[in-house]
């Protein structure tokens, strides 16, 4: 049975906005193989047949194997959704959403198989297209500039998101940092941000997607593991220029530079407790060490102590609080990259410290991907979704939580041979 039935426009826009599916091009990267690849591969040349035995294939493997453990929760959610009088169902379908991307549906092929089995979400797939057709004008998530010194500065450039780390922004900082690595043109770096705030971390619904529970946590270890080995991993000097508030992985890695500079506007936020999810970015041990085992204790547990820069400075989180505008807190770094460059140009910490931190990242990452399929982070994500008033998401994780008996994947190990591709620094 091919006939698949979704609500009305406005319902499937909410229900698919709410969980992000339409957000990430990546969503179906695992479905993305085959011919398909070749035919990307090879330009708008590679066309026919092929197209459209790759659609089939993209939608069937889509439907039994992305959908499949979480249409249960999708489905249930989309029910208090009320339908609006002027688009009633369409009877004899069940309410399975069918997913897509944007990346996915310009394949002439898909489209008119999507449309056949779900003709009213179409127009919702349209809208979604042209959003991404723009989104190609906009200006670069992190910009860089580099000074004669060779001093190359990175600003997460996403202001009305709070600079939250989604995957297009890491993607790109990943990128930048790689050719920086390699390029001699380049001898240090210093990361700030653009507006109010440093960063708010890392965007959850960009980890968050429906898949497998298996391979949903992989996931999330292997990402949030290379999050942090490109700061321990990454070969020049490099420090941060706090221009406000950080949360999360904002917070941590700054630890893990060289250096970290703050404007006094800046705040410095851990909600792991809160989240119901272990430390990250080797905060179970370089906190304790650097503001003593109390400290640590309280930006790090349940009190969930959010210093100010100030506060931080005194505590020994950070290196300095810079008084005045943006510009002087960016010259203090930039001046700080500068000296550790005429030093020779090398990380603060030797390859034996190098390699305990990449063995503590290893066990961090495998601790908090775990932490994402337990009780506690899915009952934390169902309280925040309700002060929110995101219904949806709230009903998504309680029914999540509430079957987890039914779903729940073995615990995964931490990955230790995992390395960046690109030249390792002097702590290597």
């Amino acid at each position: 049975n091919t006939r698949h039935k979704v609500g009305p426009i406005t319902e499937t826009e909410q229900i698919f906005k709410s969980y992000g599916l339409f957000e990430s091009p990546n969503l179906l990267k695992g479905a993305d193989t085959g011919s398909h690849a070749s035919q990307r591969a090879a330009g708008p040349a590679a066309s026919g047949p092929a197209s459209t035995v790759t659609a089939d294939a993209q939608v069937t493997r889509l439907q039994k194997n992305q959908l499949s453990t979480f249409s249960p929760f999708i489905t249930a959610a989309a029910s208090p959704v009320t339908r609006p009088r002027s688009a009633p169902p369409c009877s004899g379908h069940s309410r399975t959403l069918p997913l897509a991307t944007a990346s996915s549906l310009t394949n002439p092929a898909l489209r008119a198989k999507m449309h056949r089995l779900s003709p009213r979400v179409l127009p919702s797939v349209s809208v979604t297209l042209a959003r991404h057709a723009s989104a190609a004008a906009k200006p670069p998530l992190v910009l860089s500039s580099l000074n004669e010194a060779g001093v190359l500065t990175l600003a997460f450039n996403n202001p009305d998101k709070l600079n939250a780390w989604t995957m297009p922004l890491l993607s790109q900082l990943s990128a930048v940092l790689q050719d920086a690595s390699t390029n001699a043109s380049v001898k240090g770096v210093v990361v700030t941000g653009t507006g109010r705030y440093y960063s708010a971390g890392v965007d959850l619904s960009a980890i968050i997607k429906p898949m497998q529970p298996t391979k949903l946590i992989k996931q999330i270890r292997d990402q949030n593991q290379r999050l942090f080995a490109m700061m321990i991993d990454f070969p020049k000097p490099i420090a941060a220029a706090v221009n406000g508030p950080a949360i999360g992985a904002a917070v941590t890695s700054t630890v893990l530079m060289d250096g970290c500079f703050a404007s006094p506007a800046a705040t410095f936020s851990l909600p792991f407790a809160k989240l119901g999810v272990p430390p990250e970015g080797c905060s179970s041990v370089t906190f304790a060490e650097l503001m003593g085992e109390a400290a640590a204790k309280r930006i790090l547990g349940e009190e969930n102590w959010i210093p100010t820069a100030v506060e931080a400075a005194e505590a020994k989180l950070i290196t300095e609080v810079v008084p005045g505008g943006v510009e002087d807190l960016l010259a203090r770094t930039v001046a700080f990259v500068e000296s550790k460059i005429a030093e020779g140009g090398g990380r603060r910490y030797d390859a034996k410290e190098a390699e305990r931190l990449r063995h503590v990242n290893a066990v961090e990452s495998a601790e908090l991907a775990n932490a994402f399929v337990s009780p506690k982070f899915l009952g934390a994500m169902e309280a925040f979704n309700t002060t929110r008033k995101k219904a949806n998401l709230a009903l998504f994780f309680r029914i999540a939580r509430l079957s987890l008996p039914l779903w729940q994947p073995t615990f995964i190990g931490p990955n230790h041979d995992f390395r960046m591709d690109w030249p390792q620094g002097s702590g290597n």
